[in-house]
């Protein structure tokens, strides 16, 4: 869902509004590695970033990888392209301007 919803919504980005693929709800009920991930690659997509929080899921590394991720967002930047939309159904290859890389959705 919000890994499609930013792959094929990207082109529509600054048509008539800003594209929100979806937000990334930090959470002990989803696994730190994969919403480490999609914090990551919504970081460097050029779209806005939206981050509810769980307290109890609010560890030193989650604030060192959300000061991160803020900074990149924050950042004048391209969007990103989902490189492989065509070979998969949840796109893993994103190129942004920080980049080419690969995300497990899995």
């Amino acid at each position: 869902m919000g890994v499609n919803t930013l792959a094929l919504r990207m082109m529509q980005r600054d048509a008539f509004y800003m594209v929100d693929a979806d937000c990334i709800c930090i959470t002990n009920e989803v696994p730190w590695e994969k919403n480490r991930q999609w914090l990551d690659v919504l970081a460097k997509s050029g779209t806005p970033l939206f981050v509810p929080i769980a307290e109890d899921a609010y560890t030193e590394e989650v604030k060192k990888a959300l000061t991160e991720a803020f900074e990149k967002a924050a950042a004048e930047h391209s969007p990103s392209i989902p490189e492989d939309i065509i070979e998969n159904h949840t796109p893993k290859r994103w190129i942004s301007d920080f980049g080419v890389d690969e995300y497990n959705w899995d």
